[in-house]
């Protein structure tokens, strides 16, 4: 829309305009502002923001992250003595609780004599295979308040530890947000790699492995056009990204955002106001993928999670 302001503002002053210059007026505003949300889009980001919030806080989310230990091949022992390979918390655990052992490609969890700690509901009282790729589901051990995994990142084993009464859970600041914008809802294609491709991955830990990407997304933002490549989480797309506002009103690392699994023709809606931080904004023991250069937009994107302190 391309107004001559002068001509409009002469124009208006004549008698006979001047009834209808607030309607002009308003009208070419209403014409020029961005669409506003809907009230089901609103309740729709509402009731995202709460998920996601109940996601961080409960019993498999980041925040009650209490320790992250890397295994050497061999004999591993943990518990809250400092003579221990891996030292849990003082007041939540016994002295020396068990070990683990790393051999070749599999993990396994010995339990001292005496601590009594609950694998999958009952007592664990022998050895047990605490990980192998063959595995359908992870073993989770618990004691007290703590419980526990082993992960795999790349080629290296560790033990995620949680507290389900970690002092963060109560002590968590409110996320902050950006206003929404419907701009950065945008309507992709995804064109699906045959067979998929792997690109090498680093996360926080300056660890690298290949990642699955099964395709890629092309859409239009800003007046520009993007190629961007996401992995797969679950039954969704799982795209990482920066943009302008990287480091500086966001955090450093980038965002993550989750996006429903295309339709058979290939079209999905990428909505960048579900932008949100990646665990390692919360906590020091996560092992976040850095997003691909790649995946960079030349514009500040100011919606989503902002960073959080």
């Amino acid at each position: 829309l391309r107004v001559n302001w002068k001509k409009w503002f002469n124009e208006i002053k004549s008698p006979h305009m001047k009834s209808f210059a607030p309607i002009i007026f308003f009208g070419i505003i209403a014409c020029t502002s961005k669409p506003q949300p809907t009230e089901d889009y609103i309740k729709e980001i509402d009731t995202w923001k709460t998920e996601r919030l109940s996601a961080l806080r409960g019993e498999k989310g980041f925040i009650n992250l209490a320790g992250l230990f890397w295994l050497k091949e061999g004999i591993n022992s943990f518990g809250s003595s400092n003579t221990n390979s891996l030292i849990f918390p003082k007041e939540k655990s016994e002295g020396i609780m068990g070990s683990f052992l790393w051999a070749n490609d599999s993990v396994l969890i010995i339990p001292a004599k005496d601590v009594v700690i609950v694998s999958n509901g009952n007592e664990l009282t022998n050895q047990q295979l605490a990980y192998h790729d063959s595995l359908v589901k992870i073993p989770e051990y618990s004691y007290n308040s703590l419980r526990w995994t082993v992960i795999k990142r790349g080629d290296q084993y560790g033990v995620r530890l949680r507290d389900l009464n970690h002092p963060m859970l109560s002590n968590m600041i409110p996320i902050e947000y950006f206003p929404l914008n419907l701009s950065f809802q945008v309507e992709a294609q995804f064109t699906p790699y045959d067979p998929p491709r792997y690109r090498p991955t680093t996360n926080v830990l300056g660890m690298t492995y290949d990642a699955k990407i099964p395709g890629i997304l092309s859409f239009e933002l800003g007046g520009e056009h993007y190629e961007f490549e996401p992995n797969i989480d679950g039954d969704k797309l799982h795209l990482r990204f920066t943009d302008l506002t990287t480091g500086e009103e966001t955090y450093g690392l980038g965002r993550y955002l989750h996006i429903d699994m295309p339709e058979s023709e290939g079209l999905v809606t990428v909505d960048f106001n579900k932008a949100y931080n990646p665990p390692c904004a919360f906590t020091e023991f996560a092992t976040c993928p850095i997003p691909p250069k790649e995946n960079h937009l030349a514009l500040k994107a100011q919606v989503g999670e902002k960073d959080y302190h």
